[in-house]
Parts: structure tokens; sequence; C-alpha cells
């Protein structure tokens, strides 16, 4: 199975409600403020820019992902 493929299964685990939040997360990954560095892997450009989120979410990702908690709340 493909990273890619694993992504999408994943996706249709996550609730209706939650789907806004994972888009912006998407969104900011997919179009980048400035070019990723030649070899950057996709955690070492978002540690380089700014990244809009509450500040629990690498904590809390499981809760956010699942709708226990939600972006607009924080």
């Amino acid at each position: 199975m493909t990273i890619r493929e694993r992504l999408h299964q994943e996706i249709e685990r996550i609730p209706d409600e939650s789907l806004d939040e994972i888009l912006k997360v998407v969104e900011t990954v997919a179009r980048p403020q400035t070019e990723p560095r030649k070899g950057e892997r996709v955690l070492e450009y978002l540690m380089r820019n700014q990244f809009d989120g509450p500040p629990d979410l690498s904590e809390d990702l499981d809760l956010y992902a699942s709708g226990e908690k939600r972006i607009d709340a924080v």
C-alpha cells in the first residue's frame, strides 16, 4: 500500500465535522508559502514555516482528528 493510499484510508475514518480542519492542514502543506528546499522533508519544511494551529496540536492530534477537540474552540 502506498503512502497516498494510506492517507486516503485514514481520511475515510475522520468524522465529517472534522474534515474542514484537516483540509486546512492539507492546504497549508499543498500550497507552501515558500518553496521547499531540495531534499527537504515535509516536517522539516513545516518546522521552518509558520503554521496556524493550536499550541497543543502535536500532543492532541488524535483528539483533533477524532473530533473530540476542535481547532476553533481553542
